[in-house]
């Protein structure tokens, strides 16, 4: 394992970052479904279709951490951006980190995502943020 989670971040493969360096904490929760959706046969058997997707959850988040992810998008009209990251994947007996290309979605309020104040230090703060990847491509 890195440092001390192998969670990383960046715009190419060969600028990955680990998310402190960029100013994020590591995920509180990070689920991996290896594919897009799930269809029932009909022999009751489900199948998976399309590309792997994860979601890098937090309870808590700070304003600032919130602008390190929001700073990747080049304007405030773009819902999602082609971004690199590499995080953990489920799929064998183990549990392993994989780099991949990936689409980040934006965070908005209304999916989960609530606004509330810190009390004792007197800042905005973020609860439930869900950082959503889509299309994810192992590099």
């Amino acid at each position: 394992m890195g440092w001390p989670y192998e969670f990383k971040i960046g715009t190419s493969v060969a600028g990955l970052a680990y998310l402190p360096l960029w100013g994020i904490a590591w995920p509180d929760t990070w689920p991996y479904v290896p594919w897009a959706v799930a269809e029932t046969r009909g022999d009751l058997y489900r199948v998976g279709f399309g590309y792997p997707r994860v979601v890098w959850g937090y309870d808590n988040m700070g304003q600032g951490m919130l602008y390190s992810f929001l700073r990747l998008f080049s304007s405030e009209d773009d819902a999602s951006v082609q971004i690199y990251i590499r995080t953990y994947k489920d799929t064998d007996v183990r549990i392993n980190a994989a780099n991949f290309k990936a689409i980040m979605h934006r965070p908005v309020d209304g999916q989960g995502k609530a606004l509330h104040a810190r009390v004792r230090a007197n800042v905005a703060a973020w609860s439930n943020v869900k950082i959503e990847f889509t299309g994810l491509e192992e590099q």
